[in-house]
């Protein structure tokens, strides 16, 4: 998932593609979008999709994986 816009509904496809790229369980996933397991599961099978809340939440886990990302690969380069 290479682009999160805040203002793009997500569908049950891309949250799963999301969770998967981030290497994240349901449980974890769930407890940091603020959602139950059961929730992350129906949004990745189409039943319902993340109300603006919850896809704030899904956007800045995106973002913050993506800053971590970032810093370990800076401390990679070493001096």
């Amino acid at each position: 998932m290479k682009n999160v816009a805040e203002d793009e509904p997500f569908s049950g496809g891309s949250v799963a593609e999301l969770r998967k790229e981030l290497q994240m369980s349901r449980a974890t996933f769930a407890r940091l979008a603020n959602a139950t397991e059961r929730t992350v599961a129906n949004w990745e099978t189409g039943i319902g999709e993340p109300r603006p809340m919850g896809a704030a939440h899904i956007i800045q886990i995106y973002r913050l994986c993506q800053a971590l990302r970032v810093l370990v690969a800076r401390e990679d380069i070493g001096p």
